[in-house]
């Protein structure tokens, strides 16, 4: 080992000249303990302590593992850690979404559906360590590492993905990242360039990455990587379809990794709470960050109607906090749009009874604005209707009601009528007024 990259060489073999004024290593070569070969060359010139250092490693096929990481000093090692995160690895685990390779080992032979994935893998890179001429220099060490074919979680974002291509260039000061592509482990993937400003003088460390052909399916994998309850939201809707935009990672007001992630959803489709009342043809604007989850135009199909949705999805210290404002267009009147409120509201028995108690069908347009907390004891919802047509079951009756008028306003607590009227096979109606719904 070198003291200043102290990693084990093992059969070392070469030739070294040296004389009273010069030391050189000509391609020395060696092996690593997780195997891969070196090949060292350089020059020390004086020899002795105040020489001019200039020391090549051009690496092959060295495993990223603990031999590596002891090597580097320790403000690299957290970059490293940044990269292959052992405790996202275990979060992954813990969930599910991967198994390690030791698991793999004890198959029974049954096909598992759950892939075998660990972080780090195998990497070529140029160390290069140089000194200049003096007394009191210090030592610069620069790690040129070609990321292709190594498998990374981040430690800000829990996630199995594979390098495939790109540079890491780790010097003293600083980490570049030069067009790495990451693949998603359920296909898809994207570009990240930018730098890492290293930690000195008790200073955080501060990304300045940037996430460019971003293609993301909506999987088990991407919905385990959101951490509970932020994924309470996202399992509520069972959303699928893929997120294609831009993202930036960056240090956060309070010092920690933040990003933002804009993106716009494809192919999209949904089947909020129950499944009773399934969206297709999503597409809109969805803003992830590390806080909140921001929802823009976010349009969808029901049969003939649209429903178009805008909504903050908010992780601060207070817990999760939603609000929602959906409107619908030329909407179906069935049971299943209660299924566009959580599992559990307050509302939901009230409406799943007047839907089994009066039978309504016909077509509609209402906009739905609600508002909720993780622990739901501030959950609250508005309703409002405008009916186009009606039929219900009203004293042993099928009443159809046409050329309706007004509307309805619903919460969990009362039902107001804001002059709805209309006309029915006996003549017309008009209504106004509100019904209490619960005890106060």
């Amino acid at each position: 080992t070198y003291n200043k990259f102290p990693y084990p060489a093992e059969q070392l073999t070469g030739r070294v000249t040296f004389d009273n004024e010069r030391v050189e290593l000509h391609d020395l070569q060696a092996t690593g303990p997780s195997g891969g070969r070196a090949v060292v060359s350089g020059t020390i010139i004086p020899p002795g302590g105040d020489g001019e250092v200039d020391i090549k490693i051009d690496g092959q096929g060295f495993a990223v593992d603990d031999f590596l990481l002891n090597a580097m000093k320790p403000k690299h090692r957290k970059v490293m850690d940044l990269f292959f995160n052992q405790q996202g690895y275990e979060y992954l685990l813990e969930r599910g979404v991967v198994r390690s390779p030791g698991d793999a080992s004890t198959d029974t032979g049954e096909e598992s559906s759950v892939p075998v994935f660990e972080p780090g893998g195998s990497a070529s890179m140029i160390v290069r360590i140089q000194r200049p001429a003096g007394p009191d220099q210090d030592y610069s060490v620069t790690t040129d590492l070609d990321v292709s074919g190594l498998r990374s979680v981040f430690g800000f974002w829990h996630y199995p993905l594979y390098a495939e291509r790109g540079r890491v260039v780790i010097s003293p000061q600083q980490v570049q990242v030069h067009g790495v592509y990451m693949r998603a482990i359920g296909g898809g993937g994207g570009v990240v360039d930018g730098q890492l400003i290293l930690p000195r003088d008790g200073e955080p460390m501060r990304p300045m990455l940037q996430m460019t052909s971003v293609h993301l399916p909506i999987d088990q994998a991407l919905v385990a990587s959101i951490p509970a309850p932020k994924d309470q939201w996202v399992r509520t809707l069972n959303l699928g379809g893929a997120l294609i935009g831009t993202g930036e990672v960056y240090a956060g007001a309070d010092g920690e990794v933040a990003y933002t992630v804009d993106t716009i959803l494809q192919d999209g489709d949904a089947s909020p709470n129950g499944g009773a009342y399934p969206l297709t043809d999503i597409k809109g604007s969805v803003t992830v960050e590390r806080t909140r989850v921001q929802l823009e135009n976010l349009s969808s199909r029901h049969n003939d109607g649209t429903i178009t949705v805008n909504g903050l999805a908010d992780f601060g210290e207070g817990g999760l906090g939603v609000e929602l404002a959906l409107v619908g267009e030329n909407l179906r009147l069935e049971s299943g749009l209660v299924d566009l409120l959580p599992v559990g509201h307050e509302g939901r028995p009230l409406i799943t009874d007047l839907f089994e108690t009066y039978r309504p069908d016909g077509q509609l347009d209402a906009e739905l604005h609600y508002f909720g907390d993780t622990g739901g004891e501030s959950d609250r919802f508005t309703l409002n209707v405008q009916p186009k047509t009606l039929s219900l079951d009203l004293n042993g009756q099928r009443v159809e009601l046409e050329d309706l008028t007004g509307g309805a306003e619903l919460t969990s607590r009362q039902a107001v009528l804001h002059d709805l009227a209309g006309r029915f096979a006996a003549g017309t109606f008009s209504v106004d007024g509100d019904i209490r719904l619960v005890d106060d």
